[in-house]
């Protein structure tokens, strides 16, 4: 009689997406692009990163090819800015996997979704104070600024390159002239730095409203303890209440965002965080996220909750507010939208 234990262990054990380590993941997409293609990204790599995907590659075994397909459109998706060359490159890679159509509708959405990331950005930099631009200027290279004033809209460079003092913006201004095709990854980098640096500086806590620093406080709360003043406080202050409400975002909150967005956000955090995160959740919500997912991711996500077994109520918590953080980054780019009920929807229309 055969020893079947050995097999059913192995399809317990099979590796899903979301549960795969950023290594295995890098394996994936470097078995992916070919040998050839491969080792030349190889050859690009820290020694530390070479060691880490060797070892990836030598443990990680069989891998069906929904789950390489997963891992590359993940990849493709999340990258913080994709151009031309990148995305022949990752249609490419898709083409190895799905069919023309569906690799025409996958680059089409993520071509969107990037033009709208990136151009949400420049206009969030150029609605911060001048000075404010200046002053983050100051302490970079000459070639990154013409490189930051040549994406600023006009207006917005001729009002914050005076304020380099004149010998300065001369030559940043013969910089801009030289300028030509900003290689990808540099663009990338920069634009991570006005993220972290310019934006994030830039939201000043002491410039929030009472009712946005509540809503923040409420949205730290885990579920059970801001039910337990959700009743007080709408039988005490409803008005004021159901004014921080409005500004709030929590993990029951993603039920208003639609099955495919959602998709996105699952995509967007790491590790166990999905299935850790529905452990805790309420059974409308837990579905929602069944149904956001094609048939086999589902059965995957379905079999790996039912393999984690009792786990830590401090673990779902960080796990809900991963994938909380991760929509409301999404939301913020315009990358996701919510779906407004129609009774909430008050926009006047003409016929």
């Amino acid at each position: 009689m055969p020893n079947t234990s050995v097999h059913t262990e192995t399809l317990e054990k099979r590796p899903t997406a979301m549960s795969l380590s950023g290594a295995e993941k890098a394996a994936i997409l470097i078995l992916c692009m070919g040998e050839e293609r491969g080792s030349a990204l190889m050859q690009r790599l820290e020694e530390s990163e070479i060691h880490a995907i060797t070892r990836a590659i030598s443990g990680i075994g069989s891998i069906h090819a929904e789950v390489a397909e997963q891992v590359i459109a993940d990849f493709i998706e999340t990258a913080a800015t994709i151009r031309p060359s990148t995305l022949e490159t990752a249609k490419a890679l898709l083409s190895s996997f799905l069919p023309e159509e569906r690799v025409d509708a996958i680059m089409k959405e993520i071509g969107t979704n990037a033009r709208k990331s990136e151009s949400a950005l420049w206009q969030e930099i150029a609605e911060v104070d001048e000075k404010t631009i200046a002053e983050y200027l100051e302490g970079e290279q000459d070639q990154t600024i013409a490189v930051i004033a040549a994406n600023l809209p006009s207006a917005v460079a001729a009002r914050v390159l005076p304020l380099l003092g004149q010998e300065r913006m001369m030559r940043v201004l013969e910089r801009m002239l030289e300028l030509n095709d900003v290689p990808e990854h540099l663009l990338s980098q920069i634009e991570a730095s006005l993220r972290s640096d310019v934006l994030a500086a830039n939201k000043d806590p002491a410039d929030l409203t009472g009712v946005q620093r509540m809503a923040q406080l409420f949205d730290s709360f885990d579920e059970q303890l801001f039910e337990s003043v959700t009743q007080h406080l709408t039988e005490r202050a409803p008005e004021e209440f159901e004014a921080i409400r409005s500004q709030m975002f929590t993990f029951n909150d993603l039920l208003r965002i639609d099955g495919q967005d959602l998709a996105r956000v699952m995509r967007g955090v790491t590790g166990s965080t999905v299935p850790l995160s529905r452990k805790g959740a309420r059974e409308d919500v837990r579905e929602h996220f069944l149904s956001a997912l094609p048939n086999r991711s589902r059965d995957m996500l379905v079999e790996e909750m039912g393999n984690m077994g009792p786990v830590k109520a401090r673990d779902v918590r960080d796990a809900q507010a991963a994938v909380v953080d991760c929509a409301k980054q999404l939301l913020a780019q315009d990358v996701i939208q919510l779906v407004v009920d129609a009774e909430e929807d008050t926009e006047e229309y003409i016929d």
